[in-house]
């Protein structure tokens, strides 16, 4: 599974408005938080060094 993915299922478009304001609409956001996207990152990480080194 892609990075990409795990982050679109986590996303939360009522956080991701507030957060795009904020940045005067410039950028799209997802609506996840800081902390939770570094979990989330880290996990990803974490599970696909498992994967290569079983290759």
């Amino acid at each position: 599974m892609a990075i990409f993915a795990i982050f679109r299922a986590a996303a939360n478009p009522e956080k991701a408005a507030p957060m795009s304001a904020y940045m005067r609409n410039q950028f799209s956001f997802l609506g996840i938080p800081t902390p939770e996207r570094r979990k989330l990152s880290r996990d990803f990480l974490k599970a696909m060094s498992k994967k290569a080194i079983r290759n």
